[in-house]
């Protein structure tokens, strides 16, 4: 079997996610990988100890880091103080590249990604759970990269995020993609409790910025990384900004359903 690629992004400020989603999808793997990471400002010295930790027991993973030049979203809006969400849209300049499983880094993988990556889009451009009636969640997907291309996707969604206004691009794949493939939820579960093929931390403070009991399998494999015992301190001005950032977009999503702009 060839390699399945695998994208993920991240800047510095994520580095810790990313070493967990990427170690305990290797470690769990039952087929060859490949990983493909949208990166900006993880410094190489940061890259050469991750690549030598990922490659402990698999030598000759490939592994390409994608830089993201810093102002290349700078015409969006920024999500939780940051534009690499919008990174991964970069997927269709990866040449050669024509069906990829795409991960957060806010997620600890427990299973092999084969039957992800196997599965049959039924002839729609990618796969993904849904998250509320007709809505997906894009933190796992599932993606027909030649379709994608063909029907200029990425283009598309970042049109509609920069035309909306949105904070992330989750609601520009909402609004440009109607037609996907339904994931079972197990490829994108966010209970902590009974975590199933694809544990998602789906929660407005991430596993990295505290060390609440439910972010306890993240801890276990961040020990297994070059990260081991390390632990956050607790940074209050970023919670805050999450919390009232997530508040104002909340309330900008309900006056637009009530008062709808007319066309």
């Amino acid at each position: 079997m060839e390699n399945v690629p695998v994208l993920l992004a991240s800047d510095y400020r994520g580095v810790k996610g990313l070493a967990v989603a990427v170690k305990s999808a290797i470690e769990n793997r039952d087929c060859p990988l490949a990983f493909f990471i949208f990166e900006r400002g993880i410094p190489d010295s940061e890259k050469q100890l991750l690549e030598a930790n990922w490659r402990e027991n698999y030598p000759d993973l490939p592994i390409q880091w994608l830089p993201v030049e810093p102002n290349k979203y700078s015409h969006l809006r920024k999500w939780r103080g940051g534009d690499m969400i919008y990174a991964r849209l970069g997927l269709d300049k990866i040449p050669g590249l024509d069906r990829c499983i795409y991960l957060d880094i806010d997620v600890v993988v427990n299973f092999g990604l084969k039957e992800l990556f196997e599965t049959d889009l039924e002839g729609k451009v990618m796969g993904a759970v849904e998250e509320y009636p007709g809505q997906l969640n894009s933190g796992v997907l599932l993606i027909d990269v030649v379709s994608w291309r063909s029907q200029n996707l990425s283009e598309k969604i970042l049109n509609n995020c920069y035309e909306n206004g949105w904070s992330s691009d989750q609601p520009g794949f909402n609004a440009v993609i109607k037609d996907w493939k339904r994931l079972s939820p197990e490829w994108n579960c966010a209970n902590t409790e009974t975590p199933e093929k694809i544990l998602h931390y789906k929660t407005h403070i991430k596993p990295w910025q505290t060390t609440e009991p439910n972010m306890s399998l993240f801890y276990e494999w961040l020990d297994r990384t070059p990260y081991k015992g390390w632990r956050p301190e607790p940074n209050q001005q970023e919670i805050k900004e999450s919390f009232f950032s997530r508040l104002y977009w909340w309330l900008w999503r309900r006056y637009n359903r009530l008062f709808p702009k007319r066309k």
